[in-house]
């Protein structure tokens, strides 16, 4: 008896150890097939229109990007004049912690143009810019992250402004 014990025993040490080696592989697939999902997406401040495929050649306007993007998409922002925006307002998506969605400016630094940007909510949105120009011409603000909003990152944006307006508030 002795003797069936030990090989019985091993065995179930072995499926312990295959169990785990599939968790580990499950979880390591599961993590690929979510990085390998996130797109690339085009915004125009002219040119895009909600119908369109949010490609290059046929880019969505950015209310239709803030709706559609998906945890890790990019959403290249042409080169244009926009209009002030807010993220985090109802029907806006966001992204998660290992999975940020990143608005930036393309294909040329300063290129995309706002009077204001705005992040509310009083959520963790999990939003980046990038290389976006803010140019607060009038009213309170530049960039303002409103009370409650957590997981934004405002990165090498220029942001100035004039007549009443200021930077970044919080």
């Amino acid at each position: 008896m002795g003797n069936n014990m030990r090989p019985s025993s091993h065995l179930h040490s072995g499926t312990i150890s295959i169990s785990r080696s599939f968790s580990v592989l499950y979880l390591c697939l599961t993590i690929l097939c979510e990085a390998a999902s996130a797109e690339v997406y085009y915004v125009s401040s002219t040119q895009g229109s909600a119908s369109n495929p949010g490609t290059l050649a046929k880019p969505w306007t950015l209310t239709k990007a803030k709706s559609a993007a998906r945890a890790g998409d990019v959403i290249n922002l042409l080169a244009g004049n926009y209009t002030s925006t807010t993220f985090g307002v109802s029907g806006d998506a966001t992204g998660s912690a290992d999975a940020w969605i990143t608005y930036q400016s393309y294909p040329d630094p300063d290129g995309a143009k706002f009077p204001s940007v705005t992040f509310d909510g009083g959520t963790s949105l999990y939003i980046k810019i990038e290389g976006i120009d803010v140019e607060c011409l009038s009213g309170d603000y530049g960039i303002h992250v409103a009370a409650g909003v957590s997981h934004v990152i405002i990165d090498n944006c220029r942001i100035h402004g004039q007549s009443g307006g200021v930077g970044p508030t919080v």
